[in-house]
């Protein structure tokens, strides 16, 4: 009896120190890259307490380190690919906080080749963790939002889920589907105007995303695509070299968090703008496709 009395004035003292203005925001994928920065932004306002989620949370050394600095960091295991650690995850936090005011759907999966070079199963992992991810995490936490008529969601797409990139065929049908499905849940909410859907849109970011990145196993027969996925590697590796630094997308994710009347895209860059914009210009394809063929051709070459 004196322990259970110990644990809920224990729980009681937590969600004493989270005021209504306080915010409880909880991020996927916060190890490394875009998430990693996102905690670093997030977690300077004091008064928030910032949900840092990783699959492995004992490999995440830096991640660890910014927890050490910051009081407001809590650092929880949480793997978007199942249901049972999403629903602990998400539980154990408004258990303990009340309330989760914002989530940023950032944990991702690559795998890089060619379509035809990507087995079933490489495919399926891959939608498992970019799309049915934030949607286990979304279902689990909207209940909460509906309750309190508040909340924000924001997920990480990219610039490939709307301009589809040629070296991550695979990994662009998920960013689609993950914006398509943003779109559904902000229609099946519309009854909840304090609940939000928002949608970042990064181009190329300078991060260890590219050297995480699977490549497919399946075997082709007359093996066609050798030159191909060299020269396709090396342009995914002079991208990122190129790409924007990931404080600066952490910065566009806060905006979406803050902005009284956000947007529902939001672009990392203007040059990723420029494409966007170019892609909805261009309202037959026939420019869009002109282009990624030409250039798809000319890594054929050696």
């Amino acid at each position: 009896m004196n322990i259970k009395l110990h644990l809920i004035a224990f729980l009681l003292l937590v969600m004493s120190t989270v005021s209504a203005d306080d915010k409880v925001i909880l991020i996927t994928g916060a190890s490394r890259g875009i998430g990693l920065e996102t905690v670093r932004l997030l977690s300077q306002n004091e008064n928030d307490t910032i949900i840092a989620t990783a699959r492995t949370p004992e490999k995440a050394i830096l991640l660890q380190k910014l927890a050490d600095e910051r009081d407001n960091i809590v650092i929880k295991t949480l793997d978007v690919a199942s249901t049972t650690s999403v629903n602990s995850a998400i539980n154990d936090t408004l258990r303990l906080y009340g309330k989760i005011d914002v989530v940023v759907n950032n944990a991702g999966y690559g795998v890089f080749g060619p379509v035809e070079t990507i087995t079933e199963e490489e495919m399926l992992h891959q939608y498992n963790v970019d799309v049915l991810g934030p949607k286990r995490i979304t279902d689990a936490v909207l209940p909460s939002m509906r309750a309190r008529n508040s909340g924000r969601i924001v997920n990480i797409s990219s610039i490939v889920g709307r301009y589809p990139s040629n070296v991550l065929p695979t990994y662009s049908a998920c960013k689609h589907d993950l914006e398509v499905i943003t779109c559904g849940y902000a229609f099946d909410n519309a009854a909840w105007e304090g609940i939000v859907f928002c949608i970042i849109q990064p181009g190329s970011v300078a991060t260890d995303f590219a050297q995480s990145l699977t490549t497919g196993t399946r075997p082709v027969v007359d093996a066609p695509y050798d030159i191909y996925k060299k020269n396709c590697r090396t342009a995914i590796d002079n991208a990122v070299s190129h790409g924007q630094p990931a404080d600066e997308v952490a910065a566009v994710i806060k905006k979406a968090i803050e902005d009284p009347n956000p947007d529902f895209w939001y672009q990392s860059s203007s040059a990723v703008q420029q494409l966007f914009d170019k892609h909805y210009k261009d309202t037959t394809g026939c420019g869009f496709i002109r282009d990624k063929v030409q250039l798809s051709r000319s890594w054929y070459n050696e």
